[in-house]
Parts: C-alpha cells; structure tokens; sequence
C-alpha cells in the first residue's frame, strides 16, 4: 500500500467516524475529518448546491454552502461536476476544485471523490428522514408547533438534569370557542388559536415550549420566574381576527398549573397533575384558574370515590328531590316549583354544587336526570290521587343528553308511564346545553313543546347567552340568572336597563320570566318595577323535602 492510499484510508475512516454524528450537512463544513479527507483525495474546494426541484435547478435557485476550501485552489481549472437526484425531488449539484499543483485528476481518485459522494449523499438522505420523522412525531401538523410527545420528551430531559423544579407547567384550554368556530368558521378560529399560541410564545425563551394536546387543548413548559407573564396572558388577550379591518376578540382560557416542589418524585407525575387541575378550573363556573396541591389531590380523589359510589347510591335511592317554590311577586301566590336533587352520602347531605360536575363527566349524570324525573312523576301521581292541588313542576336536563336521538320519546315515556299531565312537567335546559344552540337542540324543544311540555332557559344572563335564543329557539320561560339582580353596586342601575329590555322582549314574544335567586325584598322590587311578574329564591322558599314541601303547600 502506498504512502498515499494508506493516508486516504485513514483520512476516509475518520470522516466515517464523524458523519455517524452528523445533525447536518452543515456540520462538517472546514471540519478536521472533511479537510484532512480532501487532501488525500486532492480536492481544492468543495461547493454545494441544493435545489427543491428541477424547476428551480433550470432558474438557477437554490442554496450554495461551500463545504471546504483551500487556498491552493485553482477556481481557473474546469470544476468536477456531478449531479445527484435526492429523496423527495431534491436536486444536489457538487463542484469539485482541484489544487494549483495538480493538473488533473486520475481515474481512481476521481472515483474516491464520487464515492466520497455517494457516502456524503447518503448521510445527507438519513439526516433529512430523521428531521422528517422527528416532525411527524414531535410537531403537530395542523400548527406546526410541539404535540404532547415533544412535551413529555422535554420532560424526560429535565428530569434526567435534575431541572424539573426549575419549570412550571401548565394545561390550558379555551372558553367557549365553540361559538367562535360556529361564528367565525373553524379555519379562522385555528388561526386565532395559533394566532393566541404564538404571541404567548414570543414573551417567553428558547427553553420555554407551548404543545397543543389536540383540539383546543395545550400544555406549557414555563420558567417559574414567567408565571407573571403566563398567567395574566391566559386569562384573557385581544387577538386580531381581521387582518382587513383590525377587529380583535378577547380570547381567555381554563388553566390548571402545577408548580412543583420537593413532593415531585416522579417527573411523569407533572402530567397527571395540571390535568387535574384543568378538569376542576373547567367544571368550576366562578374559577378559571386552578392550582394543584395536597388538597387538590385529596379533592381528586373524593371526585373518583363519588363516581365509584354512584350506581349504588342511584340503586338504593340515596339521591333525594328537594322542591322549591316559584311565586308571583305580587301576592307570593305559587305558581310552580322546580325539582333540586340532594345526595343523603354517609350521612351527610351532599349540595349539587359538590357531586354534579362529578357526573356531568360521563353519563352518569343523564341516569340522574331520568332518576330525578321519574321520582317527580310518581309525586305528582301521588298528589294528583289525593286531590291535592298541583302546580307544575320543573325538572332540569344536563349538557350531556344532547347527542341522545331519542331523548324526546324517553322523556315523554316516562311521564307518560305514571299518567301525568304533560302540563304539569317542565325542563330547564342548564347553561352548557342551551349555549350549544344546534339544531338538535331546536329540535329537541320543539318536539316537547309539540306534547305540551314546555322548556326553559336557565341561568340566562350569564355564559353567551344570545338574542339569538330568542329567534331560533321556541322556549316557553326564560329564567333571569341571579347575576341580574341588584347588589347595591354602581352597576345596579346598568344591570336594570339589561333587566328591562330582557323581560320587555320576551314579554313581546310570549314568553314569561322568572328571576332566580331572590334573597331580598329590594330585588323582588327591582323585577317588578323591571316588568317581570314571577319569582324564585331564598326570600319565598327555601328547597325542601317533599314531605315538608307538602305540608308547606
């Protein structure tokens, strides 16, 4: 072997040795291996040009890097061209310079530089299928941005730094897109999500990362020091939805934060946390924002117990119906009622506002409502036996019964099997049902409205709650959410012009109002001197029993 080949050889297998770690083509560029290999194959200079395509290679536009160069080039001799045909319509063009002293190339070196090539190619193709597949499973592709693999990745690499403490995490959703999707159409409301993600990105560092999780769903990776920024920028920003005319939409979210401490043992456990958080911010109507800690843990793990006890509890009838009393402001006189529902748990007596969010995850919740129903049939039934006089009772229908078909047929059924006058029973559609505003929905009431069951608006005033409501929805009574009643605020005189107009259209269109939540003589005055003429609250009655209800009434 001579002096030459012996330098090649070696030269050759360190540059192997090097491109094993090739992250690009850009890495050896005037590296030890690549210039020691083009001295032994007496390479001057070395230049690269990739093309996209054979249409861009015909224009000449491409991207040129000079990959090694000596300054015993001869640029005067005739370069060595070789062109090559790349994965994915890629077209890469390599000129190859001599030394000055050398006056040609011999065959066996022209063939090491090619094959020197081919090599150069074949790591410049698994590089570009690595960046490939590194996208397809670490990005999301309808964004662009990291998915919940990339998240999970980086939370592996903090943890194996022992820097998992240094972060604050955070699982984050939006409120009501819905309606933005249904408004503005789902390409522009993807375009404000990312349009949101981005300029909440751009307020943070390199080592900061936003992943969407799917839908509307996203975690974070934040510095402990830039909760300042995440948190006030989470509650609420204006986004530009018009790049014409510059109009902005205020976009908020539901947030569940982890900021972890020394109780963090298992770096994984982040995930299992901020989702806890997230689903209690997202089931709270007053609080957006949560928190994890001990309590909330022991909070978790009460919310499961409740679900694991439910069929039991619903089989030996542990849940009870309270009534509560609907009047006329003017004489009190009762004109209705609507049926609550209380938990007799261990003996205590679990409030709604303790189990329902619980049930309202799956469909335990519709089993309730079907529970509830046919518990106030068999009362009315009882009642109506014993010539009691009767008023029509309400009966209140979960968010979750809307992909239901048949749920009109089951609700009519029921009544219908205890011989109850279909007057005698109402529904009031809660607020996550009534904002969704489908056809379904329309339906749904109109079909009960056509058995003589009417249908109420709940809670209206709060939420996105709309005109609209009002046009395409054939409701029988509105209910005034409690937020419209005066609370000696400076607000109470704007709250009573809303009031107003409010009870004044639905008046026009036939339909009757009723304020909720009446706890003083000043608000029942407030509705009346607003037009409305029915009532319900602490002030008239408080939810009871049926067997106090009875004696009551």
């Amino acid at each position: 072997m001579t002096n030459g080949e012996n330098n090649y050889g070696l030269a050759l297998e360190e540059f192997l040795h090097a491109a094993t770690k090739l992250q690009n083509i850009q890495d050896i560029q005037g590296s030890p291996a690549l210039r020691n290999l083009c001295d032994a194959m007496q390479v001057g200079t070395l230049e690269y040009t990739e093309y996209i395509n054979t249409q861009d290679e015909t224009k000449d536009v491409g991207d040129t890097l000079r990959l090694f160069s000596s300054p015993k080039t001869d640029f005067s001799a005739n370069p060595l061209v070789i062109r090559k045909l790349t994965g994915g319509g890629f077209v890469a063009i390599y000129r190859i310079y001599p030394p000055k002293e050398l006056e040609d190339w011999d065959t066996e070196t022209q063939s090491r530089i090619r094959m020197f090539l081919d090599l150069l190619q074949t790591f410049k193709t698994r590089n570009r299928q690595d960046k490939l597949i590194e996208r397809l499973t670490y990005y999301d592709r309808e964004m662009g941005i990291p998915n919940l693999p990339f998240f999970m990745r980086q939370l592996g690499i903090l943890g194996g730094q022992g820097r998992v403490l240094d972060y604050g995490y955070c699982f984050f959703d939006f409120v009501h897109f819905g309606v933005v999707n249904a408004q503005l159409g789902r390409d522009r409301g993807d375009e404000i999500m990312l349009a949101f993600v981005q300029t909440l990105q751009s307020k943070l560092g390199l080592d900061e990362y936003i992943c969407r999780v799917g839908g509307d769903n996203f975690v974070i990776m934040f510095r402990k020091e830039h909760l300042s920024i995440v948190q006030p920028f989470l509650k609420g920003y204006p986004i530009v939805y018009d790049q014409t005319t510059g109009d902005k939409m205020m976009v908020e979210t539901r947030a569940g934060y982890y900021m972890p401490g020394p109780e963090l043992k298992v770096p994984q456990s982040v995930m299992d946390r901020i989702l806890q958080a997230h689903s209690i911010a997202k089931n709270e109507k007053k609080q957006r924002i949560i928190f994890y800690d001990a309590e909330l843990g022991e909070r978790r793990d009460f919310r499961r117990k409740l679900e694991m006890d439910f069929p039991g509890a619903l089989a030996r009838g542990d849940f009870k119906v309270y009534y509560q009393l609907k009047v006329q402001l003017d004489n009190r006189k009762p004109v209705g009622a609507e049926a609550l529902c209380r938990w007799f748990r261990d003996g205590e007596i679990l409030l709604p506002e303790v189990f329902m969010s619980v049930l309202e995850q799956g469909k335990n919740i519709c089993k309730l409502d079907f529970y509830i129903l046919e518990s106030v049939c068999k009362d009315i039934r009882r009642w109506l036996d014993e010539g009691r006089n009767v008023v029509p009772i309400a009966v209140n229908l979960s968010p979750r019964h809307l992909g239901n078909l048949e749920l009109s047929e089951h609700l009519t059924e029921i009544i219908d099997r205890y011989n109850v006058p279909h007057d005698l029973i109402e529904f009031e559609v809660t607020e996550g049902l009534r904002d969704r505003n489908t056809p379904a929905l329309a339906k749904l009431i109109t079909d009960l409205r056509d058995n003589g069951i009417g249908v109420a608006a709940d809670h209206f005033g709060v939420g996105h709650s709309s005109v609209s409501l009002f046009c395409k929805t054939p409701w029988r009574e509105l209910k005034l959410d409690a937020s419209l009643l005066p609370d000696g605020s400076e607000q109470d005189e704007v709250v009573k012009i809303v009031a107003g107009h409010l009870i004044s259209i639905s008046r026009e269109l036939g339909i009757r109002v009723v304020g909720e939540g009446i706890e003083t003589e000043q608000q029942a005055k407030f509705l009346q001197e607003c037009g409305c003429t029915l009532g319900q609250g602490y002030l008239y009655d408080v939810p009871s029993p049926v067997e106090e209800f009875e004696k009551k009434f």
